[in-house]
C-alpha cells in the first residue's frame, strides 16, 4: 500500500474543504493509497519539528520514497521536509 502525506494550509486543518475533497478523491479513486492528513500547529516555529517526528514515528510514509501533496501553506513546507529527507523536489 502506498502512503501519502498531505499538509493542510496555514491557519487550516485536516478538517478543511481542501483536505476533506483530497481524502475523498483518493478514498474513491485510490483505494490502495493510504492519505495521511496531520494536524499541523499553527505557530510555524513549531511545524518543522512536528513534521519530522510524524515522519520517525509513521515509517510507512518513506516505505516508496517520499509521496507528498499539500495546499496553500503546506506546499511551502515541501522543499523543507523533502530536503530533510535528502530527496530532491520534482
Amino acid at each position: 500500500m502506498q502512503h501519502i502525506l498531505y499538509l493542510h494550509g496555514f491557519l487550516s486543518s485536516p478538517k478543511s474543504v481542501k483536505a476533506q475533497a483530497t481524502k475523498a478523491y483518493f478514498e474513491q479513486h485510490h483505494s490502495d493509497v493510504m492519505l495521511h492528513i496531520p494536524e499541523l500547529s499553527n505557530f510555524p516555529s513549531q511545524v518543522e519539528a512536528q513534521l519530522l517526528a510524524l515522519i520517525e514515528s509513521t515509517p510507512a510514509l518513506l516505505e516508496m520514497g517520499p509521496s507528498l501533496t499539500a495546499g496553500s501553506w503546506g506546499g511551502s513546507l515541501l522543499p523543507f521536509l523533502l530536503e530533510s529527507l535528502g530527496a530532491k523536489l520534482c
